[in-house]
């Protein structure tokens, strides 16, 4: 046995040989039993010392091993995230090309599981026509990544649907390098490509509804729920001589004649409450003081949970055949 303790034992024991070795009679042997009981004494002590020890060895090693086993438990989660989040991830060196990516991206992407990561351009993976655009962003878009963004399509076999439009984000990481350890390896840029094919779904179907508001020749008001108007059209404007400031804000009571009784609007609110829609025929009194009949059709829009948020309001104006004295 090696080190202080070792050697200790060691010690102990040749001079436990020794004095057994002297043996004899009388105060002689007295003085021998005495000494054999001190040395035995002192053994005992060492030996429950090291017990001691090897207790705390053996109970360091298990938080070693708890702390190693913790480790790689928060490690195989941050992978396990890391490959299944929602979006792309890709470490991205200053020349653009791919160091890591997580399986996400190489589902939503062309990338080639044959070819060794290091060799493949993160602009390679974009629609033909938009990697220049990359190419030639990406250096300021690498240096000051803070709100920085780019809208681009990710290239796609057709038999997975084709090319479709993600948003690029990023931002600047440092890797801790494996062969020296304690040091960084060069800053990459985490790039994070999220998929928004439904969110530019979304924006086009508004676009075309705002430019179906905007052009219908019907007039259109839109109220929240308890009546106030907050979007009008067009043509509503050059129907009733009102400009939208001065209506938003108010209700569509601004368009009262007085020709219609307090029952009438009533029944009229009651309906939309029960039924979410409302149309008949009504009379309405422009800026001018003008009063005419127009076919009004309400609808009652609702959310996920079916409540009411809006009311929109059609307007089509003048009623063939009809007057105020009609």
């Amino acid at each position: 046995m090696n080190g202080p303790g070792g050697r200790r034992i060691a010690g102990l024991r040749r001079q436990a040989e020794e004095i057994l070795g002297l043996g004899g009679a009388g105060a002689a042997a007295e003085e021998t039993a005495v000494d054999i009981q001190s040395v035995l004494h002192e053994l005992r002590v060492h030996q429950i010392e090291l017990e001691i020890q090897n207790e705390e060895l053996r109970d360091a090693h298990q938080v070693v091993e708890a702390a190693k086993q913790k480790a790689e438990e928060v490690r195989d989660r941050f992978m396990r995230l890391f490959h299944e989040a929602p979006v792309g991830y890709a470490a991205v060196d200053r020349t653009g090309m791919i160091h890591a990516a997580n399986q996400t991206l190489r589902e939503m992407s062309t990338l080639d599981p044959d070819i060794p990561l290091g060799r493949v351009a993160f602009a390679s993976l974009l629609h033909p026509d938009d990697e220049h655009i990359f190419r030639a962003r990406f250096p300021a878009f690498f240096d000051q990544p803070i709100r920085k963004r780019m809208e681009l399509r990710l290239r796609r076999a057709q038999e997975q649907g084709g090319e479709f439009w993600v948003e690029i984000t990023g931002r600047a990481v440092s890797w801790r390098s494996a062969r020296t350890p304690g040091s960084y390896a060069e800053s990459q840029l985490l790039v994070i490509i999220s998929d928004i094919r439904e969110r530019r779904k979304m924006e086009e179907e508004l676009g075309v509804a705002a430019r179906v508001f905007e052009n219908s020749p019907e007039g259109i008001v839109i109220t929240d729920p308890g009546g106030q108007i907050l979007r009008v059209n067009e043509a509503f404007t050059v129907a009733t001589g009102y400009r939208e400031e001065e209506v938003v804000g108010s209700t569509p009571g601004v368009l009262n004649s007085g020709r219609q009784s307090p029952e009438f609007y009533q029944q009229m609110r009651e309906t939309l409450v029960s039924q979410g829609l409302w149309q008949g025929k009504i009379f309405n009194r422009r800026k001018n003081g003008e009063i005419r009949a127009e076919w009004l059709h309400i609808r009652a829009v609702y959310n996920a949970n079916g409540k009411i948020t809006n009311y929109i309001s059609f307007y089509r104006y003048p009623l063939e055949g009809l007057t105020d004295q009609s």
